[in-house]
C-alpha cells in the first residue's frame, strides 16, 4: 500500500481512483463494511483504490477539553488499511484551516482538484466540512458538478444500532470490552515499549512487564485484570493484563502491567503490543499483600481456563499467529 501525505499532482499521478475519505478511527466494523465496498468496487473497474484519513484526529485540535481517546493511531491505521487490500491511503494533516474548509471548498480542491476522483464510497451519514454541514445529498450534487459519481453505503448496525466510534469508547471506559471487541470486529490494541517498574508483581509471585504506550492520545481502558495476548518481538504471548493504581499500595500512579505465561529473560526496552481479549474484574482495593496474591492467582486460574477454552485464530488477534 501507497502511503503519502503529497496530495498536489495526485490525479495526475493517479487518474480516475475511487475514494473513501473519513477519521476511520478504530476501523471497526462499519468502516471495514465501507472500505471493502470500495476495494471491490475499485478492482471492478481496474482503478486505485484510496482511503483519505486526516491527522492529527479533529478532536485533538479542535477540543478545549483533555482527550486521550484514540482507538488507532496513525500507524496502527495503516497496518489495518493494508490488510484490506486498499491500494493508496492520503493523509491529510487536520488543522484549524482544515476545519473552517466549506463543504464546497473541500470536494472542489481536493476530491475533484488534488484526486481527481472518479467515485467517491460514503456512508450515507456521511458529514464533511466546516461543522460537517456537507451530508450525502450536497455531495451528489457537487459530484454531478465536478464530474464524479457517488456509491453511499448503509451504516452497519449492531442490535439495531448504529457501531460507532464513540460507542466503542464508551464501552471501553465502562470496562464493556466484548461489546467493544464485537463493534470492532477484533480485540482493542495497544503499542508500547517494556520499561521498569517497582517490582510490587515479582515479589507477588508475578513477574510483569511494564508497558509505557507510544503515544500518549491512545485510549487506555478501563481499570482492572484483562485476558490478553501480547506480542514481544517474535513471539506472541498469552498473559493477564493489569491497568491500574495499585490502590493496595497506596498507589503509584496509573500503571499498564503484562504478566506473559512463559516468558523468560529480561524484557526491559523491548517493543510490545498487547490485545484485549476478555475483561475479567475490575480493580480494587485489598486488606494486605497475601489477600491480593490469592486473588492474583484466581485471576491467572480464570484467565488459563479462557485461553484453554478459546480458540485463537489469527483472525481474532490481528493476523499474528500465537504461540
Amino acid at each position: 500500500m501507497l502511503i503519502t501525505k503529497k496530495l498536489k499532482n495526485f490525479g495526475k499521478l493517479h487518474p480516475r481512483s475511487i475514494v473513501a475519505f473519513g477519521v476511520f478511527d478504530g476501523l471497526h466494523r462499519g468502516h471495514r463494511a465501507l472500505i471493502k465496498s470500495l476495494v471491490a468496487r475499485a478492482r471492478a473497474v481496474r482503478a486505485n483504490s484510496v482511503v483519505l484519513t486526516f491527522d492529527p484526529h479533529p478532536r485533538l485540535v479542535l477540543s478545549r477539553e483533555r482527550w486521550p481517546m484514540l482507538l488507532t493511531t496513525l500507524a496502527e491505521k495503516e497496518r489495518l488499511l493494508a490488510g484490506l487490500g486498499v491500494d493508496i491511503m492520503g493523509i491529510i494533516q487536520f488543522s484549524r484551516a482544515t476545519a473552517a474548509m466549506r463543504p464546497e471548498d473541500f470536494v472542489r480542491k481536493v476530491l475533484a482538484g488534488e484526486l481527481a476522483a472518479a467515485e467517491v464510497v460514503c456512508g450515507r451519514d456521511c458529514g464533511f466540512g466546516r461543522g460537517r454541514r456537507g451530508g450525502l445529498a450536497l455531495l451528489a450534487a457537487l459530484g454531478r458538478e465536478h464530474g464524479f459519481t457517488v456509491d453511499p453505503v448503509r451504516p452497519l448496525r449492531r442490535g439495531g444500532l448504529k457501531i460507532s466510534s464513540t460507542k466503542i469508547r464508551r464501552a471501553l471506559l465502562a470496562g464493556q470490552l466484548a461489546a467493544a471487541n464485537e463493534m470492532l470486529g477484533r480485540p482493542y490494541q495497544f503499542s508500547g515499549t517494556v520499561v521498569r517498574g517497582h517490582r510490587i508483581g515479582r515479589g507477588l509471585g508475578y513477574r510483569t512487564a511494564n508497558v509505557k504506550i507510544g503515544d500518549r492520545s491512545k485510549l487506555v481502558p478501563a481499570d482492572g485484570v484483562y485476558a490478553a495476548a501480547a506480542r514481544i518481538g517474535a513471539r506472541m504471548y498469552r498473559g493477564m493484563l493489569y491497568i491500574g493504581s495499585r490502590p493496595t499500595f497506596r498507589g503509584h500512579g496509573r500503571q499498564i502491567e503484562f504478566h506473559a505465561f512463559g516468558a523468560k529473560g529480561d524484557l526491559y526496552g523491548r517493543a510490545i503490543d498487547v490485545r484485549l481479549m476478555k475483561f475479567i474484574r475490575p480493580d480494587r482495593k485489598f486488606g494486605n499483600a497475601e489477600q491480593l496474591r490469592l486473588a492474583i492467582g484466581r485471576d491467572e486460574r480464570a484467565i488459563r481456563r479462557y485461553f484453554s477454552r478459546t480458540r485463537l485464530t489469527s483472525s481474532r488477534i490481528g493476523g499474528i499467529r500465537i504461540v
